[in-house]
């Protein structure tokens, strides 16, 4: 019986090269993912502070879906406009399903901006918030899990 003569510390068929570019991509996807947690728990805290309360107009929702042979993604946006200080404001801000599913246009709609910065808006609904707060938990966790696994492909390819 012929075995193949493998190092046991290689999987079959991965190069080095292979070890290699995972190396890179997990430390460069799992860096990304971190700071974007990290830039979105600090847009957070800023909403989370003191902010002004209007009621702005649902202009339209917007779900779409896209299905391919693999995967279906579905995005869900709600266009919406308001009246500052400084004068109108049009936005659009991704929504969770029942958010959107419980919105039409012209309906008010409660929002919240940063004092001074009009243009920095959100939905004030209680879901969205917790939508907000939850991306930043999904983010750190998806990139601290890449950073652990960096190591083991690095590992791999300097064992070649």
């Amino acid at each position: 019986m012929n075995r193949l003569n493998a190092s046991p510390n290689r999987w079959p068929g991965w190069s080095r090269g292979m070890y290699l570019l995972f190396t890179l991509l997990f430390a460069f996807l799992g860096i990304g993912f971190t700071v974007q947690s990290f830039h979105d728990r600090s847009r957070n805290a800023q909403f989370d502070g003191p902010v002004v309360r209007v009621t702005g107009v649902v202009d339209n929702v917007v779900q779409m879906e896209s299905v391919t042979s693999k995967s279906s993604r579905s995005t869900h946006s709600v266009f919406y406009h308001f009246t500052a200080p400084d004068g109108p404001h049009r936005a659009v801000t991704g929504a969770t399903v029942t958010t959107c599913n419980s919105l039409q246009s012209r309906d008010p709609v409660p929002i919240k901006y940063l004092p001074g910065d009009p243009a920095h808006s959100r939905l004030d609904l209680p879901l969205e918030d917790a939508a907000h707060h939850q991306e930043v938990w999904i983010d750190l966790g998806a990139g601290i899990g890449l950073l652990v696994l960096a190591p083991v492909f690095l590992r791999k390819w300097l064992q070649g």
